[in-house]
């Protein structure tokens, strides 16, 4: 922000983009410095599609954490002195968040309309007086001072705009480490759980969906009928050395990481139409101890790990119909 040491800012646009799966999480906050005044505007579910239904595709642990980070943004207009933005604002040039910024790799969909989710976007929107904009935007990773930041709009407008706490349960790269063979806090790896997940169609919600309870070691795969197939729940109690061989396919594929920008080079509908069909998306929860919980999911794009994880998990349980694969 050199080139504009000079001129006062007159306003920032602060927006949060959280991968809760089939739930979703789209904030924006707005510091007015020439109004004096602060706002957080939030983007709701659409209420044409019953709650009911998103709960269904997702488990309990991700519900109650989206309902917490919307809670967060239910805030009204809120009005500043001119004392306090001048503090925020010498508390913010000192923080220098933007050093050594570096633009993030887009993950958006490509020219075969097809992309792998993120698990967070931010961005930080700062306009001028003399009508210079400077945009900054954080994709899967954050700047060094982000918790800092969020502490200095906490004490200038009295929440959690950045969602600081919330984060320490969504698992993204502010509080976790999420290396291949699982994920870490505070140098610990983390306990996997439960693992939930759902795979539809463009159209509507012709999917399929399972959950893993590795705790009480179950599985279940409650299956809609859909075209050859017809409809069951299947219910298996799952022995010591299936639930081995799933924590060791976990690390084994890297699936923690496969959100991250090293599956730049991914497989997608289009190379294996007897596999895929144009149109999918799938989504994975990874639920850890505490409640921690890690998204993962795509639209017709699937990191390169995933057919085989698949396969394995088809050969495991012997299924009739494959869970993630064709």
């Amino acid at each position: 922000m050199s080139e504009n040491k000079d001129f006062r800012i007159e306003k920032m646009v602060i927006s949060q983009d959280y991968n809760f799966s089939t739930l979703w999480y789209f904030n924006v906050f707005t510091l007015d410095f020439r109004e004096k005044k602060a706002q957080c505007s939030y983007f709701p579910h659409d209420d044409t599609i019953p709650m009911d239904f998103y709960k269904s595709q997702s488990s309990k642990e991700n519900h109650k954490l989206n309902v917490k980070f919307w809670k967060s943004s239910n805030y009204k207009l809120i009005y500043l002195t001119e004392k306090q933005l001048d503090d925020f604002l010498n508390d913010f040039e000192s923080l220098d968040l933007f050093e050594n910024y570096k633009p993030s790799i887009s993950k958006g969909f490509s020219d075969k309309f097809g992309n792998i989710g993120m698990l967070s976007k931010c961005s930080v929107e700062i306009f001028y007086e003399n009508d210079d904009v400077e945009k900054f935007k954080f994709v899967d990773n954050f700047p060094k001072n982000w918790i800092g930041f969020g502490k200095i709009l906490e004490n200038l407008v009295g929440f959690d705009v950045l969602n600081i706490g919330n984060l320490r349960y969504l698992i993204c790269e502010l509080h976790f480490d999420i290396k291949s063979d699982g994920v870490y806090l505070d140098g610990k790896k983390l306990n996997l759980t439960k693992i939930y997940y759902y795979r539809g169609g463009i159209y509507g919600p012709l999917g399929y969906n399972f959950a893993i309870d590795l705790v009480n070691k179950s599985l279940n795969y409650p299956r809609m009928g859909h075209l050859d197939y017809p409809a069951e729940e299947i219910y298996k109690n799952l022995t010591d050395d299936e639930i081995s061989c799933i924590l060791d396919l976990i690390e084994k594929c890297s699936v923690c990481r496969w959100y991250h920008k090293d599956y730049l080079n991914r497989i997608d509908a289009y190379e294996y139409p007897r596999i895929f069909f144009d149109g999918v998306h799938w989504y994975m929860e990874l639920v850890f101890e505490n409640k921690y919980v890690l998204h993962l999911g795509g639209h017709s794009e699937y990191p390169d790990t995933y057919m085989y994880f698949g396969r394995k998990i088809k050969e495991l349980f012997v299924l009739t119909y494959s869970i993630l694969i064709r």
